[in-house]
């Protein structure tokens, strides 16, 4: 399993089934990663290597060479877990939660027209907009945004 694949497997095991627990989130991340490299989770993937020659195998390496590069230690799959789930906790704390409480954003209108456009109700969108003296979701001034929201509530749901 190169480090890449890995990885990738891994974030989307977090980010999938994050708050499931340890063993679902690597159970997740192995199936991801047997997907990825074309295989299937208990069975490894076929990794073809050249076959030496008998003459190149009873060669000597040059008395020259270099020792091998050392690497670093790897990684146990609970510390990479343990450090997604951590990235990912604090990605979710980074993003401001919106609640009802602080009332009509703009953000909440943004999705009330997205949601008019995506119902094909675009002549109700521009028309509830011009009604607001408004011609985008920014232009509802701030105080006519819960007003405007209602109104495209009752626009989606056909009233």
């Amino acid at each position: 399993m190169s480090e890449a694949t890995r990885s990738a497997a891994l974030a989307h095991a977090v980010a999938t089934h994050g708050g499931d627990g340890h063993e679902v989130v690597l159970k997740a991340a192995k199936a991801f990663n047997a997907f990825i490299e074309g295989t299937t989770a208990d069975k490894p993937a076929a990794v073809s290597t050249p076959a030496k020659s008998a003459a190149a195998a009873a060669t000597k390496p040059p008395a020259t060479t270099k020792p091998a590069a050392t690497k670093k230690p790897a990684v146990s799959e609970e510390e990479v877990v343990s450090r997604a789930t951590k990235k990912a906790a604090a990605e979710a704390e980074a993003e401001p939660e919106t609640t009802d409480e602080e009332g009509p954003t703009l953000e909440k209108v943004e999705a009330a027209i997205a949601d008019m456009l995506g119902a094909n109700l675009r002549k109700q969108a521009v028309a509830l907009l011009a009604e607001f003296g408004a011609k985008s979701a920014s232009g509802v001034p701030e105080d006519d945004r819960a007003a405007f929201l209602e109104k495209a509530q009752d626009l989606l749901l056909g009233g």
